[in-house]
């Protein structure tokens, strides 16, 4: 209850009676909550489909938070209490149960359980603490927080600034969960007093049976020796028959498996070898799959937690000990990779790759890992389409440029993909200012860009710099049609191509775009700039402007700028035999009278220079 607006209305002639107003701001609460709760419902469901990173999350739990600041505007901070079986106001109206779950369910019940009371949220969360909260809720409700921990001790380490609870001890062990949450509360209260009263009730039996039923497993031989170990304080010395003996593995692999063994206190990484073992011992046994399951669980718990260079060291070893499996008909492990690398496990990958600066090294080797191909080919996808936002083109490129090989260069050339303007445009956009030589398919994407005909996608390619321009069939087929466009910018950069790599054609083009007599887009100004280098490149040239000069100009008004920009150039030039035209042009009643004036104030502003500087 916001206390400020309570105060604020009651004071207003003391109309409003208290209780009315309470029970008034209790119903805005519940509405508000209830609206709240179902968002977070279908948040969690989503979280369950899409793995933590995915930016689809990252939208649904921004616009819950937006929700949750329009709420808390109405009726000041969210504050709840948690039930075993709804939530409701602190005043106990309800707000959200699985009766009113668009799913038909209630995940809250296990972090009530484990002692969680009441939450409120405040002014200035973010989507990541959000979807940090709902996490530990979603895992207790799974069932998949270890039995060292529970919920609030989770929350507890989250240190959440917006997001307040209180919680008491809680009164369920984790292990008995499933069995306890069949009971109502008053039943469960029941059988723990019964259980107080008579140590030897059925109750108590009960109670006992449920919360000691823990399930043992066959250790593998290696972990037996080290809890053997520990048990006497010792030092466990390995020998390379009791590691052949645990992993079942040829005498070639020995050393090797005794060196990484030996190197620290990786617990992680033995626990995986460990369960790699059964895998190589019997892959197709239901052992193996279960392996397999929990290596791939603790992988995604890794990448949950953000821990990427561990979960990278996972990876590392798995392609290692793919290797044994080389002359194999089965690929164990090679259908466990393929798991870990699911699309929408990349695309989380992939947006964190953007995002977090930290990582990215690690990510990118991280990412390459779980097959370069299938990778290239999702970013790939994912600059060609212009409806997804790309948050950091650079960081997508950088992986392309480490995931390129002879293998993965033709994902860059998928037919697909060169139909999409935005996957020139970004790719190439980042690549022409980086040293690109190394970049095998530049020359082939070059040319396929500069075969489009979009002028964005080709002037992309223009602006690279590579010694694919020097191709002289290149410069022919598309430089020299290229340098005669409408495009301003386009334009430009063809003729800058061929003026760097191939001059001959750069002063045919100059003449045939002066000589055509067609503006095509040009300024005059533009224009000008290219009959100074025609005069300055070729022979011919003066002879030419010449006789541009050299019209009536009756007939076509675009043959008199010409003529007007020519003579201004050649007289640039002091070029005595154009002056002579003019004069002559200027003073015959031949002429147009437009281009007669132009003359006139051409020869007049250019003509006193010229004998100015001559007499000099």
């Amino acid at each position: 209850m916001n206390e400020v607006r309570r105060s604020a209305e009651l004071s207003v002639g003391g109309v409003i009676d208290e209780q009315q107003f309470d029970k008034r701001e209790d119903q805005k609460m519940a509405q508000e909550a209830s609206v709240i709760f179902n968002a977070f419902d279908r948040l969690v469901t989503m979280m369950r489909v899409y793995p933590k990173g995915h930016p689809l999350l990252d939208e649904i739990a921004t616009s819950c938070v937006e929700r949750i600041e329009r709420g808390i505007q109405a009726v000041g901070d969210i504050e709840v209490k948690i039930g075993a079986h709804a939530i409701t106001t602190l005043n106990g109206t309800p707000c959200f149960s699985a009766e009113s779950s668009e799913k038909n369910q209630y995940i809250w019940y296990n972090a009530y359980a484990d002692g969680l009371q009441s939450v409120t949220f405040l002014p200035g969360l973010t989507s990541s603490e959000l979807l940090g909260f709902l996490g530990i809720i979603n895992k207790s409700h799974g069932g998949t927080i270890h039995s060292d921990d529970d919920t609030v001790t989770l929350l507890w380490e989250l240190e959440l600034e917006h997001i307040e609870y209180f919680a008491v001890e809680g009164f369920v062990d984790n292990n008995s969960l499933e069995s306890f949450s069949n009971m109502t509360e008053p039943e469960a209260i029941a059988m723990i007093t019964d259980a107080a009263i008579d140590p030897n009730s059925p109750a108590t039996k009960t109670l006992h049976t449920m919360f000691s039923g823990l399930t043992l497993v066959q250790l593998d031989v290696f972990t037996r020796m080290q809890i053997d170990a520990q048990k006497r304080m010792v030092v466990q010395e390995l020998k390379d028959t009791d590691l052949a003996y645990a992993f079942g593995v040829e005498p070639a692999l020995i050393k090797k498996l005794a060196g990484e063994w030996t190197e620290g206190a990786d617990l992680e990484y033995r626990l995986i070898e460990a369960l790699l073992s059964i895998v190589r011992t019997a892959p197709a046994s239901e052992a193996a799959a279960r392996a397999s399951d929990l290596i791939q669980d603790v992988t995604f718990q890794l990448l949950d937690s953000q821990l990427y260079n561990q979960a990278r060291r996972i990876l590392e070893l798995l392609h290692d000990r793919r290797n044994l499996f080389k002359n194999s008909e089965i690929d164990p492990l090679g259908a466990l990779l393929e798991k870990l690398s699911d699309p929408l496990q990349l695309e989380a990958l992939l947006h964190i790759l953007q995002v977090n600066t930290r990582e990215r090294e690690n990510l990118v080797k991280l990412l390459l890992l779980l097959g370069p191909q299938k990778v290239l080919r999702q970013v790939l996808n994912l600059l060609a389409d212009e409806k997804r936002k790309v948050v950091a083109v650079a960081q997508l490129v950088d992986l392309c440029v480490a995931g390129l090989s002879p293998q993965t260069e033709a994902e860059f050339m998928n037919p697909e993909l060169l139909k999409s303007p935005t996957y020139f445009q970004r790719l190439l956009g980042e690549l022409a200012d980086r040293d690109v030589e190394a970049f095998s398919p530049a020359p082939r994407l070059i040319r396929a860009a500069l075969g489009t005909e979009n002028p964005k996608t080709q002037t992309a390619a223009l602006h690279f710099k590579h010694p694919v321009f020097k191709d002289a069939v290149l410069a022919e087929k598309y430089l020299v049609p290229l340098s005669q466009v409408t495009d301003e910018e386009l334009r430009k950069l063809a003729l800058e191509k061929l003026g760097t790599y191939h001059p001959g054609l750069f002063q045919a083009s100059i003449r045939d775009s002066v000589l055509a007599r067609d503006f095509q887009g040009r300024t005059h100004a533009e224009l000008r700039f290219l009959m100074r280098v025609y005069l300055e490149s070729s022979d011919e040239a003066a002879d030419a402007l010449r006789g541009m000069v050299d019209i009536a100009g009756w007939f076509k008004g675009g043959h008199r700028e010409f003529a007007k920009m020519a003579l201004a150039v050649l007289l640039e030039f002091d070029d005595p035999k154009a002056r002579a035209v003019a004069e002559k042009r200027a003073n015959t009643f031949w002429t147009h009278g437009d281009l007669k004036r132009s003359y006139a104030e051409t020869l007049a502003r250019f003509v006193p220079k010229l004998e100015t500087e001559a007499a000099q």
